[in-house]
């Protein structure tokens, strides 16, 4: 029993020097205060998409419960982008909480700052926080059944392929109690032939014992996440999803750019073929001083400045802004 309780001990110290540390989860007031802020009155759940932003007027949220910021959710959950003509060609922004806007202002937002740019278009930003590239499909379809943009701006990290498949990592990030979000539906999507089988989920996670102050534990977590992503085949996932968007994209005659967050073998191997399909992409690194780092990794206002400059000069070198 020694030997055993020594080992442990020793294991301990290399995996936590290593980088692997326990992930505690929430306190139940922490909890209670995780899904007021994050899901009472500001999620709400649409028969079409899924999880969506609640329609609200300007209200304050809480990035990381610390940062506070004015939000204000349209109709149909897009995010408040000023004042605009309905008359104008429209251009769609799909997207999670980097284009959205998680932590800035309604003002400060690449949609708005994007409107404020272009008069002679009319912004939506329909992004989603939380979500990955299966809700980005289902807000085009559904975005289709009222209107036809012009253009759409679609955003890609490496992150969105667990959250396509909806794994065990990204179940794990909420850490909430099923009861305490049990009506809220998580899109997602499994291989089905050559193509996708989209459906729904709802919050299920049960985490290794111990994982909230063994390392030793964390690391099976970690072991098992790897699995359930292999599994769950997630990148092909996330391919078959993007050839449906091309695909859609192109039926329609809706020019398409694409931002990439993340820098990694399998985001180029994406841009290619996002490339090779006449798509537009602007690949995106934020420097620190333009994110809330270290409390938070989402981009400050001026990482919105600087993303608002990057896309408008792209696609304007491109002639598809006339």
């Amino acid at each position: 029993m020694g030997y055993f309780l020594l080992l442990l001990a020793v294991s301990e110290i290399i995996l936590r020097m290593g980088g692997i540390k326990p992930f505690p989860h929430f306190s139940n007031e922490a909890m209670e205060k995780y899904v007021e802020s994050h899901f009472k009155d500001y999620m709400c759940n649409d028969d079409g998409i899924g999880i969506i932003p609640c329609s609200s007027k300007e209200r304050i949220i809480y990035l990381a419960d610390k940062i506070p910021y004015k939000v204000s959710h349209l109709s149909d959950g897009s995010r408040y982008c000023g004042n605009y003509n309905k008359a104008k060609d429209i251009i769609l922004i799909t997207g999670d909480s980097n284009t959205h806007g998680a932590g800035v202002n309604d003002s400060d937002h690449v949609g708005f700052k994007l409107q404020e740019l272009l008069p002679n278009f009319h912004i939506i930003n329909r992004s989603i926080p939380g979500s990955g590239n299966i809700s980005q499909l289902m807000v085009l379809k559904n975005s289709l059944k009222n209107y036809k943009p012009k253009l759409i701006i679609a955003t890609y990290g490496s992150y969105h392929n667990d959250r396509n498949v909806f794994a065990r990592s990204i179940k794990k990030i909420f850490r909430v109690p099923q009861s305490k979000i049990d009506d809220y539906r998580f899109p997602n999507a499994s291989l089905k032939g050559s193509g996708l089988d989209i459906f729904y989920s709802k919050y299920e996670y049960t985490p290794v014992p111990f994982s909230n102050y063994l390392a030793s534990a964390e690391l099976i977590n970690l072991i098992l996440e790897k699995y359930d992503h292999k599994m769950l085949n997630a990148e092909l996932v996330t391919q078959k999803i993007w050839e449906e968007y091309v695909k859609i994209c192109r039926i329609n005659q809706i020019k398409l750019c694409v931002i990439v967050l993340s820098n990694d073998a399998f985001s180029d191997k994406l841009s290619m073929y996002l490339k090779s399909n006449e798509v537009t992409v602007i690949p995106i690194q934020f420097k620190k001083a333009m994110t809330f780092s270290p409390i938070d990794g989402h981009p400050n206002k001026k990482g919105h400045t600087y993303l608002t400059s990057t896309v408008f000069t792209k696609l304007n070198s491109v002639g598809w802004l006339k």
